[in-house]
């Protein structure tokens, strides 16, 4: 018994110890087919794959000016510290 076979849930494997296998396909009945129609009242909800490109491509854009505008402050506060720091050393040494 491998490690995957561990892992197979109790209700894929049949009282034999085999495992289920499809044998046949069962055609839809009338319920389930008529939940399978198109619906035209969600027709205006549905989203077209351009659209969805669209608007993956405009959050990565957004990402990246985000991420560049953090750095950028990261950046900017850790100048302001060295040149401070660099300030203060300055001070203490002429004071010596």
């Amino acid at each position: 018994m491998g490690l995957f076979s561990k892992l197979t849930s109790q209700s894929q494997i049949q009282s034999d110890g085999t495992r289920f296998r499809r044998r046949f396909h069962v055609e839809p009945g009338v319920r389930e087919k008529a939940l399978l129609e198109e619906d035209p009242t969600l027709k205006k909800f549905k989203s077209n794959k351009a659209d969805v490109r669209r608007i993956k491509k405009i959050g990565n854009a957004l990402l990246v000016v985000v991420v560049a505008a953090c750095s950028y402050e990261i950046y900017v506060k850790a100048g302001i510290r060295k040149s401070k720091f660099e300030e203060m050393q300055a001070k203490a040494g002429a004071g010596n």
